[in-house]
């Protein structure tokens, strides 16, 4: 069994447009309503098809973007054929009513919609309000679809996750049995801009926290944009990294380009250490801080960090031979750890 069977890869992220109703200021994909770029039809049958006869163990197909329901029922039919779960990120702006939102949802749901995902927070909220996100949590539960809800998460933000729990519209709901397919989650917005740089609380090195984790993303998901780039992650700073992009899958095999991965050391030593581990590791080679380290942020924000940076860059193939076999030890002991998972 080669090492790419070995790991578990249990989803298919399509982003399905680059075109969005929404122009957050910090968008990953800078997605805004003039944007076209969208993934046919054709190409996510055959996406789909392709990646399920290569990966047998795809159980999951999630649509994000952009905003993915502005062509959505017909995909979700699609990966209900296969057998698929069907996970949908939004961020509401269809839900301008109850009735509107109970009336979509139903047509997804019989579609064979399983889960919704819901973004909002300070940014989001200025292009789709709050109560539009509170109908489509709403209109969710109640046709008993898993809801998550994410709230970009940062010290200075002004809408936080109290806020939603405490609105009056969702609490009859928090108090009831349709809690249990509901869950909020805290996503630390990553920003892209100097003013959002500035913004960045400290971060004490001594301190655990997730952001100092391994990194789960690499390898776990084929991830196609809708410029036909299969991307070695859904991370949020995927489209500015060269690296991160692993081929244009109109040309070359997807099995061919995920599988050349594992013949990357760097892939592999970001998927055991994570950005954030490796920086550290060159700040104690170069013999100087590394600010970034210094503030907390999203995981993705130290991986753009270190491959926007030549010095970091320039350190990490200086230095990489000193990480080289206690990183691979550690890969084998994952690796062994998915099988036992898979079994």
């Amino acid at each position: 069994m080669s090492i790419s069977e070995s790991i578990y890869l249990t989803m298919l992220t399509l982003i399905t447009t680059f075109k969005c109703s929404s122009a957050c200021l910090n968008c990953c994909f800078e997605c805004n309503p003039n944007k076209e770029e969208k993934i046919s039809y054709n190409d996510a049958e055959r996406y789909i098809r392709t990646s399920l006869a290569t990966f047998n163990s795809i159980k999951v197909v999630v649509l994000t973007g952009g905003e993915s329901f502005l062509d959505l029922p017909f995909l979700i039919k699609l990966i209900n054929n296969y057998g698929l779960i069907c996970r949908v990120v939004t961020n509401g702006f269809w839900a301008k009513s109850y009735e509107n939102a109970v009336r979509i949802l139903k047509l997804c749901k019989e579609a064979g919609l399983n889960e919704i995902n819901y973004s909002t927070g300070d940014e989001h909220l200025e292009f789709v309000p709050l109560e539009s996100v509170v109908n489509g949590i709403k209109a969710a539960l109640d046709l008993e679809l898993i809801t998550v809800v994410n709230i970009e998460s940062a010290e200075e933000r002004n809408f936080k996750m109290c806020d939603l729990i405490k609105n009056e519209g969702l609490k009859p709901y928090i108090n009831s049995n349709k809690a249990r397919i509901l869950k909020f989650t805290n996503g630390i917005w990553m920003p892209f801009t100097q003013e959002g740089l500035k913004s960045l609380p400290k971060l004490y090195t001594k301190i655990a926290h997730p952001c100092k984790q391994r990194c789960t993303n690499l390898f776990s998901a084929i991830t196609i944009s809708p410029t036909n780039r299969l991307y070695a992650c859904c991370g949020l700073p995927v489209k500015y990294i060269k690296y991160l992009d692993l081929g244009d899958v109109h040309i070359h095999e997807i099995e061919a380009l995920y599988k050349q991965q594992f013949d990357d050391f760097m892939k592999i030593w970001l998927f055991v250490d994570g950005p954030y581990r490796i920086l550290m590791f060159l700040e104690e080679k170069l013999g100087h801080e590394i600010p970034e380290c210094r503030v907390l942020s999203h995981s993705c924000f130290y991986c753009a960090c270190l491959f926007t940076n030549k010095q970091y860059l320039s350190a990490a193939k200086r230095y990489y031979r000193d990480r080289y076999y206690s990183v691979m030890l550690k890969f084998s002991f994952l690796i062994k750890q998915m099988n036992n998972i898979k079994k």
